[in-house]
């Protein structure tokens, strides 16, 4: 059926509700005779007003009521019904409407017609099983039926394809997700609205979480706090990966670079921590064959490029939510597609973070002697001298050191480390924990790669776990720890550097 016969069937149908007139096509013509115009002659009128559309049809029905005996006119009316002119049947439906409840006849009439005219067309046909359904009188079987189903379902097919043709698209082309949704960006909030009201709206809808994981990353979202995660959305399992991850800052910022492979490629930078949140996402196509885009970076500073630590640091980025000074860009709707999408982790990524795991944790035991802990802590502290930023306080004490004549003692030491352990270092732990739990992943990931260093990255990320599993109880957090200690020094002999 066309579009434009289900539009115009569909106005019919508001219009036999409303009980008011539409429109036919052609005049009536030789429709009765002379004697009979006479004694109907409002009722030519009627649909005469009916064909043409003119205004006074309301007024020409009130008359016909009230010239015309019901009996004559429901037996006028069967016969246009049944071997009526095409000119007359939309008029003549509409009074079926109006009189039916008095002569169910005219309902039989109906149907009759309907199923054995073969001269009226789509139009004509829907206008008649509009009505019947308007006063469920539809027959439970046969041609009234079998075309009423068919209108259903153009019709049900027409309105998805009106109300959204971009849910339209994103049900049929999956993988022109990315640019849809930056698209989609430059709606305002009302149509942005609307289309996740639609979208919400479509109970059992394989494409319903899907669209709202993906909108659900979108700065200022409001529909993430509602959600339900979903374990597996992707349609994408064969896609080909590559990226990298650089190591942790101090205050746990890092960068991450995806691509995926095809005749253009798709290549996603992304920036932050996962404490304060993404600071920086940009989308941007490149041929196939571009130059690597890994970042070099000045030492000690490293860059890692094994796919699975990449996927699930990358994942926990964009699920920490958006920085509040991020300046929302119209990729940043693809961070939801990227994230269900592309960073779906696979049995390979589990089994690869299971053995990391062991490796770290199960198959590496904790030495809590002071010995054992000091020799762990210089270790990591060697391998980050860029994590440690002294902040005003550590200045002021290391600056005291210098200026007093006195030999530096052990207990000068100790005292330093427990004011600044007490006022700075203290309330960072947990975020130191959690960077050097994260970056043992980083070494042991690197290792794997990195065959000229593998022994030493092997160490530190083992060292780097046990530091952050004996830290990770609140009872061992004091000023006289091991590595509290070494990493004060550390800071402290940063900050007389910065000072000179």
């Amino acid at each position: 059926m066309s579009q434009s016969g289900v539009y115009e069937i569909r106005q019919i149908n508001d219009d036999l509700k409303k009980i008011t007139p539409t429109r036919f096509a052609n005049s009536l013509g030789m429709t009765l005779n002379a004697s009979e115009q006479n004694d109907l002659h409002p009722l030519t009128d009627y649909l005469l007003a009916v064909e043409s559309g003119d205004d006074s049809a309301d007024e020409c029905l009130d008359l016909l009521i009230s010239k015309v005996p019901i009996p004559e006119l429901v037996e006028a009316v069967c016969d246009l019904l049944s071997h009526g002119p095409q000119a007359a049947w939309i008029g003549a439906v509409q009074l079926a409407g109006l009189l039916g409840s008095e002569s169910p006849q005219l309902w039989a009439s109906l149907i009759d017609a309907i199923q054995s005219r073969i001269d009226l067309g789509t139009a004509h046909l829907m206008a008649g099983i509009a009505l019947l359904q308007v006063v469920n009188h539809l027959p439970e079987r046969g041609r009234c039926r079998e075309l009423a189903e068919e209108w259903a379902e153009d019709r049900k097919l027409q309105e998805l394809d009106q109300q959204s043709p971009i849910l339209a698209q994103l049900q049929s082309e999956p993988e022109t997700a990315i640019q849809i949704l930056e698209n989609f960006s430059d709606f305002s909030d009302y149509e942005q609205s609307e289309f996740i009201d639609e979208i919400q709206s479509q109970s059992g809808s394989a494409i319903q979480s899907k669209i709202l994981n993906w909108l659900a990353y979108a700065p200022g979202s409001k529909i993430l706090k509602n959600m339900e995660s979903t374990s597996d959305l992707s349609e994408l399992k064969n896609l080909q990966l590559s990226g990298w991850v650089t190591d942790l800052t101090g205050s746990g910022q890092f960068g991450a670079g995806l691509e995926t492979a095809g005749e253009t490629a798709n290549r996603f930078i992304v920036g932050g921590s996962w404490n304060r949140g993404m600071r920086l996402f940009e989308r941007m196509e490149v041929a196939s064959d571009a130059p690597d885009f890994i970042p070099e970076l000045a030492l000690p500073r490293l860059v890692c490029t094994h796919l699975t630590l990449v996927k699930y640091w990358l994942g926990g980025l964009l699920e920490s939510g958006w920085n509040p000074d991020f300046q929302p860009s119209p990729s940043a709707w693809t961070a939801g597609y990227l994230r269900h999408e592309i960073l779906t982790w696979t049995t390979e990524d589990e089994a690869i973070w299971e053995s990391w795991t062991e490796i770290l944790v199960d198959k590496n035991p904790l030495n809590t002697s002071a010995e054992a802990l000091k020799k762990d802590a210089e270790l990591i502290c060697q391998a980050v001298p860029h994590w440690f930023r002294p902040d005003e306080l550590a200045v002021e004490l290391a600056t005291e050191f210098q200026r007093r004549s006195e030999p530096l003692t052990e207990s000068r030491i100790q005292s330093a480390v427990r004011v600044w352990f007490e006022r700075t270092l203290g309330p960072m732990v947990g975020d130191l924990v959690t960077n050097l739990s994260a970056m043992s992943y980083f070494w042991l990931a690197l290792a794997e790669s990195d065959v000229m260093n593998q022994q030493q990255l092997m160490q530190l990320a083992r060292a780097s776990a046990r530091i952050a599993s004996d830290l990770n109880d609140p009872a061992r957090v004091v000023a006289n720890h091991p590595f509290i200690r070494a990493w004060s020094e550390q800071t402290f002999a940063s900050a007389l550097k910065l000072k000179n």
